[in-house]
């Protein structure tokens, strides 16, 4: 909120199952844009990662219609671990609603809960090279 105006919303849910919190939504006011309230997201993100609620990592996505939060991401140090098709929905012009891909991201916060997996039982290949 910037006085009474609402410049931002952000919204994390955590699948039931696997107690993975996902960055749902970050939503920033056009005439905000710029400030780098998508920076502070991320932060307020990680701070209920390490904090309140203590997860190994996170996942969030980014449209690539627009560059700007894959950089911030990637500035924050996540990692792009792939893209989907048609995950949202954004309005490409007046009336015009069309689905788009989006960037997923991961940020592992607590590494050595992480059980990491063996070279050889990522060989799908069968040749021993990963």
């Amino acid at each position: 909120m910037q006085d009474d105006e609402l410049v931002g919303v952000f919204s994390v849910e955590r699948d039931a199952d696997s107690e993975v919190p996902y960055g749902r939504l970050g939503v920033i006011s056009p005439k905000h844009r710029g400030a780098r309230l998508s920076r502070n997201i991320l932060l307020l993100e990680e701070a209920l990662g390490a904090g309140q609620w203590p997860w190994a990592w996170f996942t969030a996505l980014g449209t690539l219609r627009h560059p700007h939060m894959q950089a911030t991401f990637e500035r924050m140090g996540w990692e792009l671990i792939g893209i989907t098709p048609g995950f949202d929905r954004e309005v490409v012009a007046p009336g015009v609603v069309k689905r788009v891909y989006e960037a997923v991201y991961a940020k592992v916060l607590v590494p050595e809960e992480l059980l990491r997996p063996r070279a050889q039982d990522l060989d799908t290949c069968g040749k021993g090279a990963v």
